[in-house]
């Protein structure tokens, strides 16, 4: 993402003008990958970006007794292949004036991708998610959630029946926010995006709720009541240093799992995208604590853009 700064003393994180230059698209020639190049398509013409549709030539396990060992097919072939075919969806997907280039890359899936996008200088990778579950996704891996994790820049993810089939049409986005480094750069992030599509911006904080012994039920709403206080001076607060005056903004704030109420007010308002940030969280305390930026990507109405966190 190009930025440009908008002098603004109060903040440390200055409010920014988008602008995509580059878009990558990994492309794996599944009805989910094709239809993510039809919309990186109409996004790139909508911002004036170019396009990357990548293709990576993973190596296939052979098996001998308890022992494997990485191998590829014809190399040659599949990648011949694979550029006629990316070049036959650039010609039908992509308008007309549109900037794109194909990439063959081998190795894992992945990685290369990620290492695709810090060679290329991307902006934004916008990747579909199949919506693996149960044993199959714990045996598969995700390739989304390693991109999620790993990419040296934002992330727009689409799940099959919630891409828009049309033009790009911006109109209400849900930025949700937890007063953390990372929320607070997608905060500014969704603010400058919401200027150049006119979009109205919802400010979304969820208050944790858990199980509260009926004994402590009078303190428990005592304590929910002044957490929410708190909160509502702070959202507006981040609001006014990091989102341009001309957006018209809605701040919300509600009790409960936050996974679960940003899917639920996603839907119920009608948000075109969901714009996240994330922890970077790594090792165990990942493993154990979840990651609520990939439960929202598995579970969205609509596309959800993850704006990697920069610095501490």
């Amino acid at each position: 993402m190009q930025t440009h700064e908008q002098t603004n003393p109060t903040s440390d994180l200055t409010p920014t003008t988008i602008s995509w230059d580059r878009l990558l698209v990994p492309v794996d020639f599944s009805v989910q990958s094709r239809q993510a190049v039809k919309f990186a398509g109409r996004l790139a013409a909508d911002m004036g970006s170019a396009v990357d549709l990548v293709f990576v030539v993973e190596p296939v396990p052979q098996y001998a007794g308890l022992e494997y060992t990485p191998a590829t097919l014809d190399r040659t072939e599949i990648t011949q292949e694979a550029q006629e075919e990316l070049e036959r969806w650039a010609r039908r997907e992509v308008p007309k004036g549109v900037s794109v280039e194909i990439l063959i890359r081998y190795g894992r899936g992945s990685a290369e991708i990620v290492n695709t996008a810090t060679q290329r200088k991307t902006d934004l990778i916008i990747i579909p998610t199949h919506g693996y579950s149960g044993v199959r996704r714990a045996l598969l891996g995700s390739t989304t959630e390693q991109v999620l994790r790993r990419a040296p820049c934002a992330v727009l993810t689409l799940r099959s029946r919630t891409t828009p089939k049309r033009r790009v049409a911006v109109k209400r986005i849900l930025v949700a926010v937890d007063f953390s480094t990372g929320s607070r750069q997608a905060l500014a992030y969704a603010g400058a995006f919401a200027q150049r599509q006119k979009a109205e911006l919802i400010v979304f904080h969820t208050v944790l709720s858990g199980p509260v012994p009926r004994r402590m039920g009078g303190f428990a709403r005592g304590l929910e009541a002044e957490t929410l206080k708190y909160a509502r001076t702070d959202l507006a607060r981040i609001v006014k240093e990091l989102v341009p005056a001309e957006v018209t903004v809605r701040q919300e704030l509600i009790v409960g799992i936050p996974r679960d109420e940003i899917v639920r007010a996603a839907s119920q308002r009608n948000a075109d995208w969901i714009i996240m940030g994330t922890h970077g969280r790594r090792g165990l305390e990942r493993w154990v604590m979840g990651s609520t930026a990939e439960l929202v990507v598995r579970h969205a109405p609509c596309p959800v853009l993850v704006v990697r966190q920069t610095g501490p």
